[in-house]
């Protein structure tokens, strides 16, 4: 059981502003955020697909789908959205089995200087680091009962590449006393530049929970992000949702069992497990190898299916080395306009800070033997280094 939290005192808590609405992903939208990103970071030179693919076979029929597959990281939609719906059903359970009070949503920025690109593994242990001395204190005190920490990552594009940047910050689910609300947000306003605290009913901390876990990334802007951005986020490593406190120890408890929603509450039961195949009897001399057992829709019914997994095929050769020269030939003109694109973007920003001179606006701007000297410089240097 629950009940309403109870508000603070007047003045006490602060807004950051109005969060944005964000509209729920279909699965044809995920499907193609996912498939573009992936397709973008192989093209980088990463492994954004797992060397086997999965399919889900009806064993009634034989009739098989194809389930796409990334690897499990948080630039990817389908992985976030997965893993913040297991968290959400799980908050659930436990909040029904639990009375929460005195709820706090918190925000918290370790510094308003935000962390350039190329810097945000440093920035993130930075804010791990800080938050868990900030709040290690507050718990050995009994001032702070945690109950779920997330982190989300914001892109911010600036125009020019080299001022690119990110805003990393967690969000904070507590219970916190009243009479202790003030004396925890002096110790947090000491060691975060920003700080946003706001009261929250137990009827809206589970919307709560999901909005921190669904929104790691926000995954329909990553069309927006620099190559390098979006490697950097991709290679970064670190678990990014936490369950705290008596809400980590209840996940743990139930960790296999399966939960199941109900129109009003989620029922707890204990996994039945069907018969794993003998080894022998995995292999269908397909190349096919059956992993397990799923419960999947097809036609609109629930049906027992064989989950199978195969290797993936590996992408075609190019046909001949003409092709091939014929192909990158082709090429060169895109790379030269995009190298053109970027070094006009910044010289049109160097034009502006010497601005005794022209402005930079096309191409052929560039050329122009009236430039301040600073900025020639500057773009033979670029192209000498391109």
């Amino acid at each position: 059981m629950t009940k309403q939290a109870t508000e603070p005192p007047l003045g006490a808590i602060e807004s950051d502003g109005h969060r944005r609405n964000r509209r729920p992903y279909s699965k044809r939208e995920r499907y193609e955020i996912d498939r573009t990103t992936a397709d973008r970071l192989e093209r980088l030179g990463l492994k954004a697909r797992p060397s086997h693919q999965i399919f889900v076979a009806d064993m009634e029929t034989g009739r098989e789908v194809a389930v796409e597959e990334t690897v499990d990281r948080i630039v990817f939609a389908r992985s976030v959205q997965h893993r913040a719906a297991a968290m959400a059903l799980t908050f659930d359970a436990w909040a029904e089995r639990t009375e929460l009070h005195n709820l706090y949503s918190i925000t918290l920025r370790l510094t308003n200087d935000k962390p350039r690109v190329g810097e945000l593994k440093k920035a993130q242990q930075a804010l791990n680091l800080e938050y868990g001395d900030v709040t290690d204190k507050l718990r050995q005190e009994k001032l702070f009962r945690p109950i779920f920490v997330g982190t989300h990552f914001r892109f911010l594009a600036s125009g020019l590449p080299e001022f690119d940047s990110w805003d990393n910050h967690l969000h904070v689910v507590s219970e916190i006393e009243p009479e202790h609300l003030e004396q925890v947000q002096r110790r947090f306003r000491s060691h975060f530049d920003d700080v946003w605290i706001k009261s929250l009913s137990a009827e809206r901390a589970g919307a709560t929970i999901n909005y921190i876990s669904s929104w790691t990334v926000d995954h329909r802007d990553i069309t927006n992000w620099s190559d390098e951005a979006l490697e950097e986020l991709f290679l970064l490593d670190g678990t990014f949702l936490r369950p705290a406190g008596e809400f980590r120890a209840f996940r743990h408890r139930v960790k296999h069992k399966v939960l199941v929603r109900h129109d009003d509450n989620v029922e707890i039961i204990d996994k039945k497990w069907l018969p794993k195949l003998p080894r022998s009897a995995r292999g269908d001399g397909s190349g096919s190898e059956h992993v397990g057992y799923t419960i999947a829709i097809f036609d609109g019914e629930e049906k027992l299916c064989r989950i199978l997994r195969r290797p993936r095929p590996a992408p075609a050769p190019a046909a001949t080395l003409k092709t091939s020269i014929t192909m990158i030939a082709a090429l060169i003109p895109t790379l030269a306009a995009k190298a053109n694109r970027r070094l006009l973007q910044r010289a049109g920003c160097w034009s502006r800070i010497w601005c005794y001179g022209p402005t930079v606006v096309s191409v052929a701007d560039l050329d122009n033997p009236r430039l301040p000297r600073p900025v020639r410089r500057r773009i033979g240097k670029y192209r000498r280094s391109h």
